[in-house]
């Protein structure tokens, strides 16, 4: 073959191979990935939670110059939940905040439709009782509080505290737990996280923190010391919160005791009944396991 034609070929051959080569898309010329492809590549999980306002109202009448005075005094605390993982979630959960806040301290069981409310209903029987009874002593107290005690892992926990004083003996004092699936709303019961058939090793556990709180030998027998379980033996109630150390429990005044002997608190620890926990459920997610 001659030498220009072979030359021509070998130029041919080049220039269609760096053809090839050039059409061959780069990494700038490809179209850039999604926003949907970058999270799901990038993204890790984020323990879902609420963020919250405190709110604090207050109301007086009479001679309140010191509480416990010729008065009547109202005095609210509560969280008000200003986002959470859905918009029904977040108004779910308020109004949980709201129908223990704005509870009636009368006949009807209906809570008042706000604060205002309420003060006007509580002070309107405080003046109304004087007037009936003006050599009565005191005044009236009444004062509520909310609490978030666990906040995070799609659960939210709530303690809710009640001192009050309308006359009688003695004042009372009341605390509540509330426990709710932040994905949902609703409210948490013991059930729902921990296995079926539980209640058995729960209650053997806890009857050990529950002595230990109040000071009792392991052999005392529980009605012999003023405690009153149905046939004398312990059992939880559904009066429990989730925190970071293990399940709460709570016994109010005259729930299984006197008024004498006050109320009884005690924490469960996770690790004393870690084979309780229900292995796919909220607790355990939020444990890590």
């Amino acid at each position: 073959m001659p030498t220009k034609l072979l030359c021509a070929l070998l130029a041919f051959l080049l220039f269609a191979l760096s053809a090839c080569r050039t059409a061959q898309p780069t990494a700038s010329d490809q179209a850039p990935p999604t926003r949907a492809a970058i999270a799901t590549a990038t993204a890790t999980p984020v323990p879902e939670k609420v963020a919250f306002e405190i709110k604090k109202f207050e109301r007086k009448s009479g001679q309140c110059k010191d509480e416990g005075g010729d008065c009547a005094s109202l005095k609210l605390q509560f969280p008000e939940i200003t986002a959470a993982p859905s918009p029904a979630v977040q108004e779910a959960l308020n109004q949980a905040v709201r129908n223990v806040i704005l509870a009636n301290v009368g006949e009807n069981a209906r809570p008042f439709a706000n604060a205002d409310a309420l003060a006007k209903d509580f002070l309107t029987q405080y003046k109304t009782f004087k007037k009936d009874f003006p050599d009565a002593p005191g005044g009236w107290t009444l004062n509520r509080e909310v609490n978030i005690v666990y906040n995070d892992h799609n659960i939210l926990s709530l303690e809710a505290n009640e001192d009050q004083y309308m006359g009688g003996a003695h004042p009372n004092a009341n605390s509540t737990y509330s426990n709710f699936n932040l994905t949902t709303g609703q409210s948490l019961k013991l059930s729902d996280l921990l296995v079926k058939g539980y209640e058995a090793k729960l209650n053997a556990v806890a009857e050990k923190e529950f002595r230990k709180a109040r000071g009792l030998a392991a052999g005392a027998k529980l009605d012999a010391e003023g405690f009153n379980f149905d046939d004398n033996r312990f059992r939880v109630n559904q009066n429990f919160a989730v925190k970071k150390e293990g399940l709460a429990f709570f016994f109010n005044s005259y729930e299984v005791a006197p008024y004498a002997a006050g109320p009884t608190d005690f924490v469960v620890s996770y690790g004393s009944i870690k084979d309780l926990i229900k292995p796919d459920g909220l607790l355990a997610a939020a444990l890590g396991k």
